[in-house]
């Protein structure tokens, strides 16, 4: 129907734009496109591995680069994002609490998610 097709539409179109915010944001935490494109690729692999919701992740990674990478570096960062979501699926973690985990390692250094 008409209706199913515009609902179809709005989905796709809020997908997008949602996909837009997070490659923006990737920005603000990266030193360059190329930085934050790698950034994103690294999000994105680690999901699929995980069989975590890309976009979750990628608010919580940066969350935790924005909060972390001065006191971590980059390395240190992208180790402590995959042991939680590594952790997470180990032990059956709901993404609510995943996502309260990351959340409490961002409140450490001072900054909401």
């Amino acid at each position: 129907s008409v209706f199913a097709l515009f609902q179809g539409t709005v989905a796709i179109k809020r997908v997008g734009q949602d996909f837009d915010s997070l490659r923006a944001s990737m920005l603000v935490v990266s030193d360059s496109e190329e930085d934050a494109a790698k950034k994103m690729a690294f999000v994105r692999d680690q999901a699929y591995l995980l069989g975590t919701d890309l976009k979750t992740a990628a608010k919580a990674f940066l969350a935790l680069s924005a909060s972390s990478e001065g006191a971590l570096g980059e390395d240190g960062v992208k180790g402590l994002f995959t042991s939680v979501m590594k952790i997470s699926r180990a032990f059956g973690m709901s993404m609510d609490d995943t996502k309260g985990t990351f959340k409490a390692f961002t409140q450490i250094n001072g900054l909401p998610v």
